[in-house]
């Protein structure tokens, strides 16, 4: 029997398989390296595409919280004027209560009846003053009840008036409408 010496045959081959199974590593590596890369790369896209985006978000955050600080100021502005235009209205208002009441106070004193002073608040008004009689003080309230437009007449206090014999002093209040 011959023999044939297969040594260096299967040292070659065992070479070769090496060299083969190295070469798909190396390549098996390579393409997951360039998977990686190409995977990287697309999400920094993604992710500079998001960036952007939130940049934009938050540039229109900024002017809308700039449009709402405006709104804001604007509403307290406008209820400022409001208030404003309100007291002038009520100041308005009482200047001509007050016109009507120096107006129609002296048209409604009896003879003998007089006023030592008026305190008008919003709508109320308080008269203080004296008269000869106790009469002459009820003829002042009844005819200040038919006045149109003021309201709850009431008769305070009455008495002798200290240091004038003779007179009775007297504070009404009434409401206007």
């Amino acid at each position: 029997m011959t023999t044939i010496n297969l040594l260096p045959w299967r040292e070659k081959a065992r070479k070769q398989q090496k060299q083969n199974f190295i070469l798909l590593c190396a390549l098996a590596v390579g393409v997951a390296f360039i998977l990686n890369v190409i995977i990287f790369v697309m999400l920094q896209v993604q992710i500079n595409k998001q960036e952007r985006r939130n940049g934009i978000l938050q540039q229109e955050k900024q002017i809308n919280s700039g449009i709402l600080a405006k709104k804001k100021k604007f509403e307290t502005d406008k209820s400022e004027v409001l208030s404003q235009i309100a007291t002038v209205k009520e100041l308005n208002n009482q200047r001509y209560r007050i016109v009507e009441i120096f107006n129609a106070i002296p048209r409604l004193l009896p003879n003998g009846v007089y006023i030592t002073s008026i305190n008008v608040q919003k709508e109320l008004i308080e008269l203080q003053g004296y008269a000869a009689t106790e009469i002459q003080i009820s003829e002042l309230a009844g005819k200040l009840k038919e006045q149109p437009g003021w309201r709850s007449i009431q008769l305070q206090e009455a008495g002798e008036m200290p240091g004038l014999p003779n007179k009775t002093k007297f504070r009404i209040t009434l409401n206007m409408d």
